[in-house]
């Protein structure tokens, strides 16, 4: 579908592909895209997993969800609960429509079925009005599906709310990445602060966080091998070290989490695995949600 909107050039892989953000729709072309992530899972076996993406309001997602899962996806990223907002129109990028809208139930069911995890970008804070309920309810709703919050499901500067969040859902799980520079460093700032209550919330559950760094490669000219080197760097960093320094904050001296072997091997590993081993049937989940730790008004 041809759309007027803003044009960004991406790099998936060996090719380029130009995204064409729309200010109703997010972005389109993106049955290439996922086109081309499958094939490079082929094409490296054991180093790359596929996780297509679904446009929400597409009437064939359940189709393409199925003929992906069949050509080797194993996983599905859905962008629903991304606060982003259009500088057009100032309304939502890519939460078109709600998390717990029924036309997404058969894709819940489908991925639930089939032990096909689903990554959700999520903001489920009070400056994303109504997300945290849709989420939760999604949550409540499918209790045997398997979830990734990435970025402490942006949570980080309220862990009281991600400690609900994992408390009452079994089968959620989160990385500790935070994305873009800006908030990367703000993210590196913060935990420096009080490394102590992130490190007990890892301990407390050791389980449920992995690696990440959601590096977007694009075109842009600064983003060379030493970029992605130093921001790799700061994570590891920061996971290992009592104390750093990283190019990323210059001048700054940063205290880290100093995790142990063991949650140091589960967050960089092992946890991801035990995730892909799940098989989950009869999950008990809680219909009482503590708001106050959400820190929004429901």
């Amino acid at each position: 579908m041809d759309t007027v909107g803003i044009e960004k050039t991406v790099l998936v892989g060996s090719s380029w592909f130009t995204i064409t953000l729309d200010p109703k729709v997010g972005f389109s072309r993106y049955d290439q895209n996922n086109a081309e992530i499958l094939s490079i899972s082929a094409n490296f076996p054991g180093r790359f997993e596929a996780w297509p993406t679904l446009n929400p309001q597409d009437p064939l997602k359940l189709d393409k969800l199925k003929r992906l899962h069949d050509r080797g996806a194993t996983g599905l990223k859905l962008y629903i609960g991304h606060g982003y907002v259009s500088p057009l129109t100032g309304d939502y990028f890519f939460h078109t429509v709600a998390m717990d809208d029924p036309q997404l139930a058969p894709i819940y069911e489908y991925c639930t079925e089939n032990f096909l995890p689903i990554c959700f970008h999520v903001n489920p804070g009070p400056k994303t009005p109504g997300f945290a309920q849709e989420f939760v309810k999604v949550l409540q709703s499918f209790p045997d599906l398997l979830i990734i919050a990435p970025h402490w499901a942006l949570s980080s500067i309220r862990l009281s709310r991600l400690r609900e969040l994992l408390c009452k859902f079994p089968n959620l799980m989160t990385d500790i990445s935070f994305g873009h520079d800006t908030y990367l460093m703000a993210g590196l700032r913060r935990i420096s602060r009080d490394p102590e209550k992130y490190r007990e919330l890892i301990a407390e559950f050791p389980g449920r966080a992995m690696f990440g760094t959601d590096l977007v490669i694009t075109a842009a000219r600064h983003k060379t091998d030493g970029w992605i080197r130093a921001r790799m760097k700061a994570y590891l960093d920061m996971l290992t070290l009592d104390q750093y320094e990283s190019e990323i904050l210059s001048g700054q001296t940063l205290r880290g989490l100093g995790l142990d072997q063991i949650l140091l091997d589960n967050i960089l590993s092992e946890n991801y695995r035990a995730f892909r081993r799940r098989r989950p049937k009869g999950t008990l989940v809680s219909s009482h949600i503590d708001w106050l730790a959400f820190g929004v008004t429901p």
